[in-house]
């Protein structure tokens, strides 16, 4: 059985410019704010070049399930604003988005492959609707050692 994914556990991406706010730092406002500007544009979300790659094996329903989720607020992750590749000085706005359900998927970690429980994560810009990733993440993995100093918690998030 082909991996639904590869993981590199303790790799963290870094990307010149990005901002991002972690949720435990969002006000009840903010956090309703991204769930409606998902909302808006789940109904026609796109996939970027990366989110099709061959070795992510995704069912679009799948996606679409985390998209249209009734407890969206609680699949919010992080929002993040990242510098545009396409639209020259223009920040893409971002929500990583955990969904509240799980499957059982084959997983890659430095060659072996295992059957984990895990959860669905997509990053998607608010703006335009284009799914930037996605991926399968552990239940199990609650990332206690997360850096929160990589997050900006006076970011502001709305309108």
């Amino acid at each position: 059985m082909k991996p639904n994914q590869y993981i590199q556990r303790g790799r963290v991406k870094k990307t010149k410019g990005q901002v991002k706010k972690h949720v435990t730092q969002m006000t009840k406002e903010e956090i309703q704010y991204l769930a409606r500007r998902v909302k808006m544009v789940s109904g026609s979300y796109k996939w970027s070049s990366h989110s099709l790659d061959s070795s992510r094996m995704f069912n679009m329903l799948t996606v679409e399930r985390l998209l249209n989720s009734p407890d969206l607020e609680t699949c919010i992750i992080e929002y993040n604003e990242t510098p545009s590749k396409i639209r020259k000085g223009v920040m893409d706005k971002r929500v990583l988005l955990r969904s509240t359900f799980s499957r059982e998927v084959m997983l890659n970690h430095k060659g072996k492959s295992s059957l984990e429980e895990a959860n669905l994560c997509i990053s998607i810009d608010i703006m335009t609707g284009v799914v930037v990733t996605a991926y399968w993440n552990k239940v199990s993995d609650n990332h206690r050692n997360i850096d929160m100093r990589r997050y900006n918690k006076t970011l502001r998030i709305g309108a």
